[in-house]
């Protein structure tokens, strides 16, 4: 269902030639799509779990590594469909339970963007959202910055931002990252996040230290 609605209202990308797009989609494993694509497009990031190549001018492919780079494409897949609402990269498709999703490209931000775009700098940013998010869990983990109460009531992007958060459990950590951030022109330029498949579930299930085994003696 997220793919048909996903790619119900976007142009198809346009891979270069030598990349067949129904070959790629048979591809039964990570490392076989990998390899394909890695012969075929400039990839531009590479984390633990998943590699991101350049597919044209306004599309990115992002190819999941292992099931960790599943789940993250699945949340973004989920999110990505409100690209209107929240301030993420528009996800085009996804593919095989998120083997794959094609993305909006975008130009990567700099610190100094923020202030510029969003009215309030990157490291303010950062100080706010941490402390909204360890408020509304209870916590007393950050000092309350500065200009906190202004920046909640009046700036409309810190309020799609902790709506993001609150509506996805999204921790404060990645978003407050530079790498997260990119920019992309709608008419305008805008801020959005082009790596935002790290919830709190997915970190829980994939990346959470386990507890050692316990044996009854």
């Amino acid at each position: 269902m997220i793919k048909e609605a996903i790619a119900s209202a976007i142009e198809e990308a346009t891979y270069p030639e030598g990349f067949d797009v129904s070959t790629f989609k048979k591809l039964p494993s990570f490392k076989a799509r990998i390899a394909y694509v890695r012969e075929r497009l400039p990839k531009v990031a590479q984390g633990s779990s998943r590699a991101v190549f350049i597919v044209d001018d306004s599309t990115v492919l992002k190819v999941a590594m292992n099931a960790k780079g599943l789940a993250q494409n699945n949340v973004e897949a989920d999110i990505g469909r409100f690209s209107e609402s929240y301030p993420v990269a528009k996800v085009f498709e996804v593919g095989d339970n998120g083997a794959w999703i094609e993305m909006e490209r975008a130009v990567k931000a700099k610190p100094s963007d923020f202030r510029k775009i969003a009215g309030i700098d990157l490291k303010t940013l950062e100080q706010v959202i941490r402390y909204w998010q360890s408020d509304m869990k209870g916590h007393s983990y950050f000092v309350k910055p500065p200009g906190y109460d202004d920046y909640m009531e009046e700036s409309e992007f810190v309020n799609i931002l902790v709506s993001l958060m609150a509506d996805y459990d999204m921790p404060a950590g990645d978003i407050g990252r530079i790498s997260s951030w990119g920019i992309v022109n709608r008419g305008k330029p805008e801020l959005v996040l082009i790596d935002f498949g790290l919830t709190n579930t997915v970190y829980q299930d994939f990346y959470a230290p386990k507890e050692p085994k316990k044996y009854p003696w």
